[in-house]
This record gives C-alpha cells, sequence and structure tokens, in this order.
C-alpha cells in the first residue's frame, strides 16, 4: 500500500469544476428557452480510475465515429470532444420520430495527477471511448559523491 500526499487544493480546485460543470447542467434549459441548438455542447458520463500505472478514463459516447472524437491534455486538463453528424433526412420516408439529430459533446476533466500525455492510448469500442495515460513517475533520487580535494 503507498501513501499518497493529499493536495487540498488540487481537490478544492476539482470539486469547482464539477460544481460549475453540475450548475451549467441545471441552469442550461432555463438559459436556451426550453429548446436546445444543435451548436449547444451536451456533457456525458465518464468513468476515471488509476489501474497500475494508467490513469484510464472511460467516457459513454455511443453513435459517435473514431474520427469525429478530438482528445487533447494541457497541463492537468483532459478535454474531450466529439460530434455527431445529422443523416439526410429521407424526402421520401414518412417519419414517425426524428430525434436523432445532430449533437456536439464537450467534456474537460481535472487530471489528478500528472500524466504523459505523448505516450497516452484512446480505444473506441462499443459506444465506450477509453483513454490509458501513463502517470508520469516520479523523480528519481540522485546520489552524488563527495570527493576530497
Amino acid at each position: 500500500m503507498s501513501i499518497e500526499v493529499w493536495r487540498p487544493m488540487r481537490e478544492i480546485r476539482r470539486l469547482a469544476d464539477e460544481m460549475e460543470r453540475m450548475m451549467e447542467e441545471a441552469f442550461e434549459p432555463l438559459e436556451r428557452g426550453w429548446e436546445r441548438p444543435v451548436s449547444m455542447a451536451r456533457f456525458f458520463p465518464v468513468n476515471m480510475y488509476r489501474q497500475n500505472h494508467d490513469l484510464v478514463v472511460e467516457a459513454t459516447i455511443p453513435g459517435i465515429r473514431p474520427e469525429d472524437v478530438e482528445i487533447s491534455v494541457v497541463g492537468s486538463k483532459l478535454t474531450i470532444r466529439a460530434e455527431r453528424k445529422e443523416e439526410k433526412e429521407r424526402k421520401e420516408a414518412e417519419y414517425y420520430y426524428h430525434e436523432l439529430e445532430a449533437a456536439r459533446f464537450y467534456r474537460q476533466l481535472s487530471l489528478p495527477t500528472d500524466v504523459q500525455a505523448d505516450k497516452a492510448e484512446a480505444r473506441y469500442e462499443n459506444g465506450i471511448l477509453k483513454i490509458r495515460l501513463p502517470i508520469a513517475g516520479a523523480e528519481k533520487e540522485a546520489h552524488i559523491k563527495v570527493k576530497a580535494a
């Protein structure tokens, strides 16, 4: 079992980000007059956990093609953007329901630890995006011998 140093400011920052996201979700319908424009970004659920020496993020974004997903890491922020493009409406078809619309998805997460973004991997399977971010190793202690003059 390893001991981790508690960093209260990092935890406060994570909680503030989460509260901001929840407030945006709660008050978004009031701001848009109960109508959602296509350009409005939607949130999607995620799981984040540590597995061995990796930080793993799983996101549920069904109906998205892998080439329509953009992932970036800047500092301690992971950003996932995805877009579902609307299929052309079938002119000869008589619709009973037409609910699958174009949509943009966006989520920005604070990472709990430093990662090696250049070695990250992402896979998309059955509507689940799985991102593996290798955790940056702690600086190794260097021993320096003192020589007599």
